[in-house]
C-alpha cells in the first residue's frame, strides 16, 4: 500500500510539471519555431528563449534574453528568423539592434544585414545593398557554419523567402520602395537551385501552407483553419481552440508550422479564458479533422515564477520611466524638434519664399534652423537661417509637397516693363525724331522674387 502511495505521489508530481511550463508570465510568447525533423521545437516570449523536446514536450533549455546581451527590457513585437536546425537566431527589436544568437553555444553577435528569413537548407537569404541606382542590389545565400555565401541574383530590389524556406522570390521596386513590380518577379527554386519560370502566382505561397496533398490556409481575422485536397476540394474548416479579440499585443495567436510528412498544423495561441494573464500554449492540430493532437502550457505559472515575473515588470518598469525622463528632457525635446522640420520644404506667407530645412544639421546660437532660400534659377540658392519657433508657426511658414516655376516671370523672379517716348527738343533743333525708351523692373509679387510657388 506504501509503494502505491508513493508510487502516485511521483507521477502526480511528474504529471504537474509536465503540465507546467518554462517560460515566466512577464509577458507572453510571441514566435514559435519548430525543427525540420520536428523532433524540438523553439520558442520566444519577451524575456526568454525556450528549446523544448517535441516528444516529451519538455523543456531542454532556457534563455534570459538579457544573458544573451538582448538588453534588460521586454521585448516586444521583434523580427526574428530561425533556422530548421534551430542553431541560429537573428532578431531585432526594429530600435536598437540587429543581432545574431548562437543556439549552440549562446554567444550574441551583430548582425550586420537587413534581413531574417533562413531558407530549408540551414542558410539565410542576405542581401548586399547598393542604393546609389534603383534595383541595383545583390541577393546571396549565407551559410552561418562557414561564412560562404553563394550569389542568386544581382540587379534585384528586396527579397522573401516563402513555401516554408523552399523558394526565395526576388523582387523589382518600380516607382518606389514600396511599390513592387508582382508582374516581374522571379522565384528561385531551392530545389533546382534554378529559377523557376511557372505562372503559378508565388504570392499565394504568403498565407498558405503544404502538407503532403494537403493545402492549409489560415484566416488571421476568423481564426479559422481550411484544409483542401489537392482538387481545391475543402477537407475540414475549424476555429482554433482561443480565438483571442483584443489589441495586438493579445492578437498573437498565429499559425507557425504545418508538418510536411503528418497532417499537424502548429499553433501559437493565448488563453482566452484569462485575457488579461499572459498565458500562452503550443496547441497541434490534425488538419484532416481539428482534432487537438497535444497542448502544452508555455509558461512556469509557480509562485517562485511569479516572483521572478514580478520583478521582471518592476524592472521594467524603471527602465521605462527612465528612457520616459530622457526623452522628455529639454534637449532631447528640441533635437525632436528640429528633426520634424529637417528634410521639408517651406512657403513664406511673408516673403512668398520657398525654403528648404537642411538635413543632419544642428541648431545654431541655441534656436536659428539653417536653411535654403530656393531659387527657379539654382545658382541662386543661397545659405539662411531662420528661428525654430517661427517655422513651427503655421501663419508664417507652411509646409509644402512640392514646388514649380512661378507662371507670372517665368521662374525669373521679376517682371520688366517698357515704355516709350519722343524727345520733342532734340527733334526740332536737330531735325530728327528721337524715341527714348525707359524700362521698370519689379520684384515679382506672385513669387516673392524666387521664381517658384508652391503646391500644398
Amino acid at each position: 500500500m506504501l509503494k502505491k502511495t508513493i508510487l502516485f505521489l511521483l507521477l502526480s508530481i511528474i504529471s504537474s510539471y509536465a503540465q507546467n511550463g518554462a517560460h515566466s508570465t512577464t509577458s507572453r510568447v510571441s514566435r514559435l519555431f519548430v525543427s525540420q525533423d520536428e523532433t524540438k521545437f523553439l520558442t520566444l516570449s519577451g524575456t526568454e528563449i525556450v528549446l523544448w523536446d517535441n516528444i516529451t514536450n519538455q523543456m531542454i533549455w532556457m534563455k534570459k534574453l538579457s544573458d544573451l546581451g538582448l538588453g534588460n527590457e521586454i521585448l516586444h513585437d521583434p523580427i526574428v528568423g530561425v533556422d530548421p536546425y534551430l542553431k541560429y537566431m537573428v532578431l531585432t527589436n526594429k530600435m536598437s539592434y540587429r543581432k545574431l544568437v548562437n543556439l549552440t553555444n549562446f554567444t550574441t553577435t551583430a548582425w550586420p544585414y537587413y534581413t531574417y528569413d533562413f531558407v530549408n537548407d540551414g542558410r539565410i537569404a542576405v542581401m548586399d545593398y547598393d542604393f546609389n541606382k534603383k534595383n541595383s542590389h545583390t541577393t546571396y545565400l549565407l551559410n552561418l557554419d562557414n561564412g560562404q555565401k553563394e550569389l542568386i541574383a544581382d540587379k534585384m530590389g528586396d527579397l522573401r523567402v516563402i513555401g516554408n524556406g523552399k523558394f526565395v522570390r526576388i523582387i523589382n521596386h518600380d516607382k518606389s520602395v514600396n511599390d513592387y513590380k508582382y508582374d516581374k518577379y522571379k522565384v528561385y527554386d531551392m530545389a533546382t537551385k534554378s529559377f523557376n519560370k511557372s505562372d503559378f502566382d508565388w504570392r499565394d505561397l504568403d498565407n498558405n501552407f503544404t502538407s503532403g496533398e494537403y493545402k492549409v490556409t489560415y484566416s488571421y481575422g476568423a481564426k479559422s483553419i481550411t484544409t483542401t485536397d489537392a482538387n481545391g476540394k475543402q477537407i475540414a474548416n475549424f476555429t482554433v481552440k482561443n480565438p483571442v479579440i483584443g489589441s495586438m499585443e493579445n492578437n498573437k495567436t498565429h499559425l507557425f508550422y504545418v508538418s510536411e510528412t503528418q497532417p499537424h498544423a502548429y499553433f501559437l495561441e493565448q488563453d482566452s479564458n484569462k485575457p488579461n494573464e499572459k498565458l500562452s500554449y503550443l496547441y497541434v492540430y490534425d488538419i484532416t479533422n481539428g482534432n487537438v493532437v497535444k497542448r502544452i502550457e508555455l509558461h512556469d505559472t509557480s509562485e517562485s515564477a511569479k516572483l521572478i515575473s514580478e520583478k521582471e515588470i518592476g524592472k521594467q518598469r524603471q527602465i521605462e520611466a527612465e528612457n520616459q525622463r530622457i526623452f522628455n528632457l529639454p534637449e532631447n525635446v528640441l533635437k525632436r524638434r528640429l528633426s520634424n522640420l529637417q528634410g521639408n520644404a517651406y512657403y513664406n506667407t511673408n516673403t512668398k519664399g520657398i525654403y528648404y530645412v537642411v538635413p543632419d544639421k544642428p541648431l545654431y546660437q541655441g534656436d536659428l534652423v539653417r536653411m535654403d532660400a530656393l531659387n527657379d534659377d539654382p545658382k541662386l540658392k543661397m545659405e539662411v537661417y531662420e528661428k525654430i519657433e517661427n517655422l513651427e508657426n503655421p501663419s508664417i511658414y507652411k509646409k509644402i509637397i512640392s514646388k514649380k516655376s512661378c507662371i507670372h516671370c517665368n521662374g525669373k523672379g521679376f517682371i520688366s516693363n517698357s515704355y516709350t517716348r519722343t524727345v520733342a527738343d532734340y527733334e526740332y533743333t536737330t531735325g530728327k525724331k528721337l524715341v527714348e525708351t525707359t524700362t521698370n523692373t519689379n520684384s515679382c509679387g506672385n513669387c516673392g522674387g524666387c521664381g517658384l510657388t508652391p503646391t500644398f
